[in-house]
């Protein structure tokens, strides 16, 4: 739509207005973050630092994601505070706060901590609190993607590669749908076993049908990691190879092959024979 006199925004009786709003876009903007300029990549359980510096921090300072909306860790001085869901996954170094370094490291990263993160300076008493920007993060955190080959006989170890990891689900390889193998918390198998005081678990001698994909999910349904498990051609007895060298030959079984020593030797000692004998019937 047209405004057909454009001047009537500025006039004087709405001065005031104007100037409020003004200042209201310029106090937001002041404690807008920056847009990211650091994006860190890691794989699920893996460990991250979230970098960040500035002496406007001081010695109290808050990391806020944007999606959703909240604080998940602050500190001012010694005092610490971290959301639920990160609780004993993030933490800064001893003294580094002091010295202008407010990096948020983060261990064991999950799928769903992906996203950005600003980093601010609190400043002011308890009744009135500003934030400074001091930084801007976007994490990237990806699942795990294996191939193993075994032999038979060989057992298979499967990493559940975080503690959040809850179920293991399995597709056979030309197959359409995943069945459950494993449970935390569940009942043992026979065949698929949970290493004590390990995130691994053991299948026991995989067969071909055991041949497909191993999923790991968290409690989220989310895959921590996605295994293709095949096994190798187990090792032939020497007669077999043999049986199989001649059938296999590129012009069947009467394929010639290099002559032994004994059948070179038996050779020179009847030619003489064979060369007098034709002499005498001629």
């Amino acid at each position: 739509m047209r405004i057909r006199n454009p001047t009537r925004l500025w006039s004087p009786d709405r001065l005031p207005s104007v100037l409020l709003l003004e200042l209201i876009v310029s106090w937001v903007r002041a404690g807008a973050p920056p847009h990211p300029t650091h994006v860190v990549v890691c794989a699920v359980g893996g460990r991250v630092l979230l970098p960040c510096s500035g002496k406007e921090g001081g010695t109290h300072v808050e990391w806020r994601s944007r999606t959703p909306l909240e604080t998940v860790y602050e500190r001012w001085g010694e005092r610490v505070w971290a959301a639920p869901e990160f609780e004993g996954r993030l933490a800064m170094a001893a003294g580094a706060l002091e010295a202008g370094d407010c990096s948020l490291e983060l261990r064991d990263a999950q799928l769903l901590d992906g996203g950005e993160y600003d980093s601010y300076g609190l400043q002011g008493d308890g009744r009135l609190v500003r934030r400074v920007p001091l930084h801007s993060v976007r994490l990237s955190v990806h699942d795990h993607k294996l191939q193993r080959a075994v032999s038979a006989g060989e057992d298979l170890t499967l990493e559940l590669i975080t503690p959040h990891a809850q179920r293991v689900v399995f597709q056979e390889r030309n197959g359409s749908s995943w069945g459950l193998l494993w449970q935390r918390g569940g009942p043992e198998s026979p065949r698929l076993r949970r290493v004590p005081g390990r995130e691994e678990l053991v299948l026991t001698r995989p067969t071909p049908e055991d041949q497909g994909f191993y999923k790991v999910l968290d409690g989220h349904g989310l895959a921590v990691s996605t295994l293709l498990l095949s096994l190798r051609e187990s090792l032939l007895a020497p007669e077999a190879k043999q049986d199989y060298k001649e059938h296999n030959s590129p012009v069947g079984s009467t394929a010639v092959g290099p002559r032994p020593p004994g059948f070179i030797l038996l050779s020179l000692l009847l030619w003489p024979c064979a060369l007098a004998s034709g002499l005498i019937r001629s």
